[in-house]
């Protein structure tokens, strides 16, 4: 029984590609993560060359961060990097301070304000009558809305 399933093992190793070679294979054929960075950082890119890389390829974030650690950037250039990238946080402020934001809906936070202090009131109120029923039903109310 043993020596069936060795020769069955043998022949598997034996078959078109083993694991190990077709693992070769792939690496060898569309360049690994590795191999990437290894051409990269061998030849001889500017700081902006290698940002337009990392973002026209299709990394993952993680692969990302391997690349950047892995090449000869000093901390100020990562920095400047990060902050050449599609929005800094401080143009993500002035985006949300210059976005519109209509009267209407000003107006209707405003009644939302009062809606939530009159309600409040009515709760304090059933609070004081000792009816249950009566304070479980503002309970699913004020969850409800």
């Amino acid at each position: 029984m043993t020596e069936r399933l060795l020769s069955h093992d043998s022949h598997i190793a034996k078959s078109d590609m083993s694991l190990d070679s077709i693992s070769k294979l792939r690496a060898k054929s569309d360049m690994s993560l590795v191999s990437i960075s290894k051409f990269t950082t061998k030849s001889d890119m500017s700081l902006d060359s290698i940002s337009k890389l990392t973002t026209k390829s299709d990394m993952s974030l993680v692969s990302i961060s391997k690349f950047t650690t892995k090449s000869d950037m000093s901390l100020d250039s990562i920095s400047k990097l990060t902050t050449k990238s599609d929005m800094s946080l401080h143009s993500i402020s002035k985006l949300t301070t210059k976005s519109d934001m209509s009267r209407p809906y000003c107006k209707q936070a405003i009644s939302r304000k009062q809606y939530l202090l009159f309600f409040l009131l009515v709760l304090y109120l059933l609070n004081f009558m000792k009816n249950q029923i009566y304070y479980i039903l503002s309970i699913i109310f004020y969850i409800c809305f």
